[in-house]
């Protein structure tokens, strides 16, 4: 790959190395201690999300999950499922969905709370964040600098 051909990604995420909920395991390294400890890829997970089970699973243990940016792969994601037309695998993902129900209404730890859930194009929230309530800021121009405080967070 030429230096400059890839995508960085949002806020260039893709160019640096940073724990992550999950990731593919198209490609991953993991210390075989750690997978056998976790009981390894659950063959529940007949086509997809294996890889993500295993990686939360790897995460409540106590471990991190880690990207690494410096390095660059193709995966083409499904390239033999969509040639066969088994991409769809709605089981997989009620299982998941009831296995990590925290991520589905918590939202992902690692996925900033202003952006929008769905969609690729990390576009902010439309209630930014702050499930509807926004708040004032007002400044005086003429006032002398104070030392900044911390607000509560929206809830």
């Amino acid at each position: 790959l030429e230096k400059d051909s890839r995508n960085p990604g949002y806020n260039c995420n893709l160019t640096v190395v940073r724990d992550y909920s999950a990731v593919t395991a198209a490609c991953v390294m993991i210390r075989m201690d750690v997978f056998q400890a976790v009981g390894g890829f659950n063959e529940q997970f007949v086509v997809g999300f294996n890889d993500t089970d295993l990686c939360l699973r790897i995460r409540a243990a106590g471990y991190s999950v880690l990207y690494d940016g410096f390095t660059a792969l193709y995966h083409l994601e499904s390239a033999t499922r969509t040639q066969n037309g088994s991409v769809e695998h709605p089981e997989d993902d009620t299982r998941l969905r009831e296995r990590w129900p925290r991520y589905f209404t918590d939202g992902d730890p690692f996925y900033s709370p202003l952006l929008a859930a769905r969609g690729s194009d990390h576009t902010l929230r439309q209630d930014f964040g702050c499930k509807g309530h926004m708040a004032a800021r007002a400044t005086d121009l003429h006032a002398k600098p104070r030392r900044a405080r911390r607000r509560n967070r929206c809830s």
